[in-house]
């Protein structure tokens, strides 16, 4: 079995005077969102592990719509398997100014991968 661990935290821009923010947040555990079985077989093959650090754009929706790696764990399967997952099973309550909702950024920090 492998074992991950996963630490979110939010980025979220100062509000300016008079703007009420509603933050950004998940809408579920992100821990749930890389379930055990989901180590990829590539990485598995390569003796691959790591941590992954990524950031996310989060649409007004509360999709994600784009996903890059800020740190890579040396290994592009586990890389681009960190973003992928992210971008299907990642959803938000979208950040709000002023009751609008807002495209944002989040950052999902130290996915970490362990071998099976």
């Amino acid at each position: 079995m492998f074992a991950f661990m996963l630490i979110l935290s939010l980025a979220q821009s100062a509000p300016s005077a008079g703007e009420k923010v509603t933050p950004l947040k998940p809408r579920t555990n992100p821990g749930s969102w890389f379930p055990q079985d989901s180590y990829p077989k590539q990485a598995s093959d390569e003796h691959a592990a790591g941590h992954v650090s990524i950031e996310l754009d989060v649409d007004a929706t509360g999709k994600p719509t784009a996903c890059r790696v800020t740190v890579s764990s040396g290994f592009a399967s586990l890389d681009d398997h960190t973003c992928r997952i992210a971008m299907k099973n990642g959803r938000y309550t979208p950040k709000r100014v002023n009751g609008l909702a807002v495209p944002t950024k989040t950052f999902i920090r130290n996915v970490i991968w362990r071998q099976p």
